[in-house]
């Protein structure tokens, strides 16, 4: 079976986001987080376009910050729409409480982006993933119960495949790496298929 590690044995990951970590470290991969902020504010109409950029800023932002870089760096970036609407990260416990409950018994799409530079090509690849994630229908109860968790904190859509929310997940059409953060066949596909890049 491939794995990432076969050509990425170590790489930094320029994200705060543990899903990430798990899916590079399940790949076999050593990751070195080395997370850093940046301006994520921007006006690109499509949501593909966004996350894409998104994913390109905080990388390219990395790389010229830290200069001289030897390893792998790889970036990614999520979003979530629904009915055409943009869902981000909540601020506030209200504000994932509102998100959780628009999301009970709907459909709705995650797209996940990721940025990678390989230092021995000096080039940087990129790519954009969606999947379609359909969630049971949700009590009140439910998700103030999910909440008390904090896992809501930090991600799109206020939660998490890896977490409690999957067993109140009813349907993923598509890839569910592209769910947790990072769509892998786009990656792996740098490796196994160069010439479609």
């Amino acid at each position: 079976m491939f794995l990432l590690s076969e050509y990425l044995p170590t790489i930094i990951l320029a994200s705060k986001s543990t899903g990430r970590k798990q899916l590079l470290e399940e790949q076999g991969c050593t990751v070195i987080v080395d997370a850093i902020d940046c301006d994520e504010n921007n006006n690109f109409s499509s949501i593909e376009q966004r996350v894409l950029e998104l994913a390109l800023l905080k990388l390219n932002t990395y790389l010229a910050i830290k200069k001289e870089i030897v390893l792998p760096v790889i970036s990614g970036d999520t979003l979530i729409a629904l009915n055409n609407r943009v869902i981000g990260k909540a601020t506030s416990i209200d504000e994932a409480k509102g998100q959780l409950l628009a999301f009970s018994g709907q459909k709705h799409t995650v797209f996940s982006a990721f940025a990678l530079y390989l230092p021995k090509d000096k080039r940087i690849y990129k790519g954009v993933d969606k999947t379609a994630v359909t969630f049971k229908n949700l009590d009140e109860k439910t998700i103030a119960n999910y909440l008390k968790s904090n896992s809501w904190q930090q991600a799109a859509g206020s939660y998490r495949l890896q977490n409690d929310m999957k067993r109140f997940i009813a349907k993923i059409e598509g890839e569910t790496s592209t769910v947790v953060g990072l769509p892998l066949p786009l990656i792996s596909a740098i490796f196994t298929k160069p010439s479609s890049f």
